[in-house]
């Protein structure tokens, strides 16, 4: 991902004017932080329990349902407070001449979203040792990206090839899924309904802002501090309710390995 990210940036400088470019650096850096500390959290909890389960010759489609809730209620905080508070941030971090990037990153960060849904199927098929969908599914991106970016650039600018960008990234989503299949993982469930209740989320908090920062004047700082409440507030019940759902099992594998 890092990679591809510094390719998009070398692309991007190539095609548009230093400051432009610039611009669109600002935004990327910042939406990069949510698969940035969703591989974190994949090193970090998926990663150990596929192998665990592939150890003891168990199915993956338990513990990829149970981690999936963890994964996608810490993802969908942070994609979607990118998405809806990064505006807010933008204009009061960085002056006028930057006011675009307020524009770019809830797009790159909806991108990533499903970069975030990706990951997770992408994890299981690295421990299933299917390496060659996941080469499959960075060549997507990679020729999604090239063959969007210079239509997407000439009917909207540098606008729409950061909109190319991101339909490049949620592409990568397709082939995951296939691949998931193959190897026995067809709840797509949670996935659906988190990004259902991402949009909603992510829509009311940019919406509040728009209204307390444009209509009554609060100050931006002000404005951001109740939009991040607001989306830590909405996800702290999902996030909850994940972290229970794991609990109860590991608590019931435990009193079964106990009897």
């Amino acid at each position: 991902s890092a990679a591809s990210d510094v390719y998009k940036r070398q692309v991007f400088s190539r095609l548009f004017p230093l400051a432009l470019a610039g611009v669109y650096t600002i935004s990327a850096n910042l939406a990069y932080l949510a698969p940035l500390l969703n591989g974190n959290l994949l090193n970090a909890v998926a990663f150990p329990l596929y192998s665990r389960m592939l150890e003891n010759q168990d199915s993956l489609e338990e513990p990829v349902r149970k981690s999936k809730l963890i994964l996608l209620s810490v993802a969908g905080l942070i994609t979607a407070g990118l998405a809806s508070c990064g505006s807010t941030f933008i204009h009061l971090a960085y002056d006028s001449r930057y006011e675009m990037a307020a524009v770019y990153l809830p797009i790159l960060a909806a991108g990533y979203w499903f970069v975030v849904v990706e990951n997770i199927y992408s994890a299981a098929l690295l421990s299933k040792g299917r390496a060659n969908w996941i080469a499959a599914i960075n060549a997507t991106k990679v020729i999604m990206f090239c063959l969007l970016i210079i239509p997407a650039m000439k009917v909207g600018g540098i606008l729409g090839a950061v909109v190319a960008t991101s339909l490049a990234d949620a592409s990568r989503l397709v082939v995951a899924i296939f691949g998931a299949r193959i190897i026995g993982l067809r709840n797509r469930g949670p996935e659906l309904l988190y990004t259902a209740y991402w949009i909603i989320v992510a829509g009311a908090a940019h919406l509040v802002g728009q209204y307390l920062g444009n209509s009554l004047g609060i100050h931006l700082a002000w404005v951001l501090l109740l939009q991040v409440m607001m989306v830590t507030l909405l996800f702290l019940p999902a996030l909850f309710y994940a972290l229970r759902i794991v609990r109860r099992s590991l608590h019931g594998e435990s009193s079964g390995n106990g009897r």
